[in-house]
């Protein structure tokens, strides 16, 4: 099977932002990819989708989704993931029902140590197999690039859905369609505000009190407002077959 690089090089695997193809001819790709994530980023704007024929076969390998999902967090990295607009945000366009993962009966969890740590094949039992991979595979490729022990892995099914909302500002997956989904994590967060609201309503001295309420406010807000943005610009029908 070809490797990622060759897909991009043979135009089987592309990239466009808001309806527009982005160019990917370059001779080198450079070490690790970075001149072909600089040539994509500095294009991109912040809204770029990866889509392609040769796109789902390729994620037919389970291996494969975690080399995409590296890859995808070096763009998001490449892009400035510290810009005062949010960054960049990245949707990777198939139908998550078409590729048939077989659950495991068991899923177990290891530390750095190799030890054994729990087990996650209970967790988020709605969500088919494929979708659940690309969710730790995401999980690991931004643990990586963060490094350790900075970062902290899902331990439990709340955790991992909690995890699964913050990487969905930044990197989402599937048809457009199949993007309503994501509508629960804004949702969530849109919940939290209300909740912190409702605190201060029912006692104005809570925001003297703890300060916080107003930092949960701000940033529960922000987190609703990503989502629903790229949901509503990855949905958007831009007239262009990707």
């Amino acid at each position: 099977m070809k490797t990622l690089e060759q897909y991009i090089k043979d135009k089987e695997i592309e990239f466009y932002c808001i309806g527009r193809k982005l160019e990917t001819d370059i001779d080198d790709f450079g070490q690790y990819n970075r001149e072909l994530l600089h040539k994509i980023t500095e294009k991109a704007g912040k809204y770029l989708t990866i889509t392609g024929q040769a796109l789902e076969g390729y994620l037919v390998d389970t291996r494969n989704i975690f080399r995409l999902a590296e890859f995808l967090t070096g763009l998001w990295w490449t892009a400035g993931c510290g810009r005062f607009d949010g960054g960049i945000s990245i949707h990777v366009d198939i139908d998550i029902e078409k590729i048939d993962y077989k659950k495991p009966e068991s899923e177990a969890l290891y530390n750095g140590l190799g030890q054994k740590v729990g087990d996650s094949s209970t967790w988020v039992p709605e969500m088919v197999p494929f979708e659940k991979m690309w969710n730790f595979a995401i999980d690991t490729a931004v643990g990586g690039m963060v490094g350790y022990p900075g970062y902290e892995h899902p331990r439990s099914d709340e955790g991992f859905r909690h995890c699964v909302a913050q990487h969905a500002q930044n990197y989402m997956i599937g048809t457009k369609k199949q993007l309503g989904r994501y509508k629960k994590y804004a949702d969530q967060y849109f919940d939290a505000v209300l909740r912190s609201v409702d605190k201060i309503k029912a006692d104005k001295e809570a925001m003297f009190k703890d300060p916080y309420i107003l930092h949960a406010i701000q940033y529960a807000a922000a987190d609703a407002k990503k989502i629903s943005e790229n949901i509503q610009y990855f949905t958007f029908d831009y007239g262009v077959k990707t």
